[in-house]
């Protein structure tokens, strides 16, 4: 009884995952390309509070092929 019921789940997870996978299409998504250019940062550390005060400037170029 005991093998009946392990082999009923070894037949049926198999089935699942080899249906599972059986997705053949390809769905790609656009290339992005990012340049990064410049980063500067300027950064103030605040112990008292435990914070991480800061700003940020990023220039970058974004094309998409």
């Amino acid at each position: 009884m005991k093998f009946q019921k392990v082999l009923t789940f070894l037949v049926v997870f198999f089935t699942l995952t080899l249906f599972s996978q059986s997705n053949t299409v390809y769905r790609a998504e656009t290339a992005k390309v990012h340049d990064l250019i410049h980063t500067k940062l300027k950064v103030d550390f605040n112990f008292k509070n435990q914070q991480l005060n800061g700003e940020e400037w990023v220039t970058s170029e974004t094309s998409f092929l």
